[in-house]
């Protein structure tokens, strides 16, 4: 349960419990030195040390983490150490270490690396450093290992908003609902440090005052998340200055259409969210975040009939090993098609698998946490019909491990993919 331990141990790290803004002028994300509660008498302390390669009790002595294990901690930096390497050659040493607790302190211009050898990584000039600083530090996370938690389904909207509030606090992001017989439950994880703020509000009927909401709630850096009987809910990282913009686009009824559709706006930044049903009407939700991120799309066959698991994850494997991760699968006027997506800006992959369908809530959340300590994030259970839909369909729960990612919209279990 290694990978457990160190995204707890990440999570209370890094993760804070308030719900104040963070008032910093970032373009996407926050460092982690820049959000609130990262001190440089004790995160700062716990960097220096990790910078040193210090371990054992040495590294947690005199800090508010002394009573925390030494191990976990170091682990925690271990999973994210890309975020602090300032210089960019792959490692966090007293350079990095240097010019992060030089900037807490105010530090700025030339006196940020002063007396400092910058060369031998990617960004060797005060200017790529400040550049790195400014667009949220945003590196890959060096090994995720996401923890899902389920608790009970909410009655109504000031349940839901209470519930998902609370674990917002703790850095869990509400997945989704879970339905096993009569049991009914909310998915929750914890995946990267924040704290998460909920809002929902009445689902508009029509596309224009939907498309109009979503924006608006964008604009005060909510997130869509979807729509449920409680209404359309949103989310906000409180650690993030990132921000969101929206477009509903009439749906194409053929794949060639929609494949053109979805790479004029990929290349806008849009990314497509998911198809949706509103005055009569299917559309297509794309969404863009803040950043400089690319998206194109290709569509490969079907694979929920006259299809196997094996053949679903074989075909999901070959588009990852090209950066393409599965979003869905889609019905048009000529056939079912499988639509994948790739953020052109950096060089993701994704390696997909496939886990046996489970009988229970605790089975499910006990099997994606079993996945989770080797990387692996839930995607949800599908049904498969091998020998058509009018046979007994087979039921795979898939899980999916991005490498090399950053970013939340095709890393995250949480995002948009």
């Amino acid at each position: 349960m290694v990978g457990l331990q160190k995204l707890r141990a990440f999570a209370n790290v890094f993760a804070f419990t308030t719900t104040a803004a963070v008032a910093v002028s970032v373009a996407s994300a926050a460092c982690m030195f820049r959000v609130n509660g990262w001190e440089p008498t004790d995160e700062g302390v716990l960097l220096a040390r990790y910078a040193a390669n210090v371990s054992g009790p040495a590294l947690v002595a005199s800090t508010n983490y002394a009573s925390r294990d030494p191990a976990i901690i170091r682990a925690a930096f271990d999973s994210v150490r890309l975020t602090f390497d300032m210089n960019g050659d792959g490692n966090v040493n007293a350079v990095d270490a240097a010019i992060v607790l030089r900037y807490v302190n105010g530090h700025r211009g030339d006196a940020l690396t002063q007396g400092l050898t910058l060369s031998g990584g990617s960004r060797g000039s005060l200017a790529d450093i400040q550049s790195f600083i400014e667009s949220g530090c945003v590196a890959p996370i060096v090994s995720r290992a996401p923890i899902y938690e389920a608790l009970p389904a909410t009655a109504d909207r000031s349940a839901f908003l209470s519930q998902t509030n609370a674990q917002g606090a703790r850095a869990y992001v509400y997945v989704g609902p879970l339905v096993y017989g009569l049991t009914q439950s909310n998915l929750y994880v914890n995946d990267t440090p924040g704290v998460f703020t909920y809002r929902s509000v009445d689902t508009p009927v029509t596309a224009t005052a939907f498309e109009q909401l979503l924006n608006t709630q964008g604009a005060e850096r909510y997130r869509f998340s979807g729509v449920d009987t409680s209404g359309a809910y949103f989310y906000r990282d409180e650690n993030s200055n990132r921000g969101f913009s929206y477009r509903l686009l009439a749906l194409p009824s053929t794949s060639s259409a929609f494949l053109t559709q979805a790479n004029a706006q990929g290349g806008e930044g849009y990314y497509f969210f998911l198809p949706y049903f509103v005055g009569g009407a299917s559309y297509g939700i794309y969404a863009k975040e803040s950043g400089s991120a690319v998206y194109s799309y290709a569509l490969a066959a079907s694979s929920d009939v006259n299809a196997t698991p094996a053949d679903f994850v074989t075909q999901a494997n070959a588009q990852g090993a090209n950066g393409f991760k599965f979003r869905t699968s889609y019905f048009f006027n000529d056939g079912s098609r499988n639509i994948y997506v790739k953020d052109t800006s950096q060089s993701a992959t994704y390696v997909w698998k496939d886990n046996p369908e489970v009988a229970s809530v605790a089975a499910l959340v006990s099997q994606a946490n079993s996945e989770g300590t080797s990387g692996y994030a839930y995607r949800g259970a599908f049904a498969f019909f091998p020998a058509g839909f009018g046979n007994p369909s087979v039921t795979r729960v898939l899980y999916f491990k991005p490498t090399n990612c950053a970013g939340s919209v095709l890393c995250s279990p949480t995002g948009a993919f």
